[in-house]
Order: structure tokens, then C-alpha cells, then sequence
């Protein structure tokens, strides 16, 4: 007994609670760590290639009477695309989107979006005032259909 209580005087008790804590302190600490030299090296970042050859259309967008949305080119020909309120929602969601980023930095409104197409068949759309590139088949086959509709017909009526 007296063995016993000599031990517990010298030797530090360590309850699971407190083992718990300086595990989850030393984790958090260790991310916070290697996400501030992954940030500062880009070492572990993904990135999305700026999309190279196939075919680009570049249009605006504006608001119509009874909600709808005009498509418009601005090449040549100046084709207009209608899309009736309620519909193609995925469309209106990815450009209120951007217009909203361009809107909140206080950026021109009148600078074109870039909609295309890679040789791969990679669809992608672009603002060139925020950099901002989005794959719209990185979003499901039935929302990058919408914009392929939307590309196709402009491209139907540049021949």
C-alpha cells in the first residue's frame, strides 16, 4: 500500500478526457499547419485548365418583359436567344451568379460571357472580368445540356 501511494504521488495521471483533448488540439494545429504551407505553395491545390481549341460564342444577357431572359451574340448577325420564364433554370442560376460576382466588385455589366466548347466536347462557360471558368458538365448531363441547346442553336445560325 504504501508502494502504491508513493507511485501515484510521482507519476502523473493522465484521464482519457485529457489524452482526448491534446490529440484533437495537436490535429487541429497539424492542419492548420500544412493548409497555410498549401496555400502559400500550392502544393496539394487542383486547378482547372483554361479550356484549349474547339469552338467559343460570346454573349450577353439581359432581362426581358414577363420575366424571361434574352441570349444575345455578340459577333456578326447579333442572334437572339428568348428563354421564357421558368425554364432552362440551370442557365439563369449559372449567370445571376456571375452577374452577382461582377454586380458585388463593382464591375461592368456590358463585357461579354464566353460559351464554348472543347474539341474533347467539354463545355465550359466564362466570365472574363472575374477569370471565374465553370465545366458545365462538372454540374450533371441534364443541366449541360441547357447550355449546349443554347450553343448549338447560336452555332446552327452562324452557318
Amino acid at each position: 500500500m504504501l508502494l502504491n501511494d508513493a507511485l501515484s504521488r510521482t507519476t502523473p495521471r493522465w484521464s482519457a478526457p485529457a489524452v482526448l483533448f491534446a490529440a484533437a488540439t495537436l490535429f487541429v494545429a497539424t492542419v492548420i499547419v500544412l493548409a497555410g504551407v498549401a496555400s502559400r505553395t500550392g502544393v496539394g491545390a487542383s486547378r482547372l485548365d483554361a479550356p484549349t481549341g474547339g469552338k467559343m460564342i460570346e454573349l450577353t444577357f439581359s432581362d426581358i418583359a414577363g420575366g424571361g431572359i434574352a441570349a444575345e451574340t455578340v459577333s456578326a448577325g447579333k442572334q437572339v436567344f428568348t428563354i421564357p420564364r421558368g425554364q432552362d433554370g440551370f442557365i439563369r442560376t449559372a449567370i445571376r451568379t456571375l452577374a452577382q460576382e461582377r454586380q458585388a466588385a463593382g464591375k461592368s455589366s456590358a463585357i461579354p460571357f464566353q460559351l464554348g466548347r472543347t474539341d474533347a466536347g467539354r463545355q465550359w462557360l466564362r466570365d472574363p472580368v472575374s477569370g471565374r471558368l465553370l465545366y458545365l458538365d462538372a454540374y450533371g448531363a441534364q443541366n449541360a445540356q441547357q447550355f449546349q441547346m443554347l450553343f448549338d442553336h447560336f452555332m446552327r445560325s452562324k452557318q
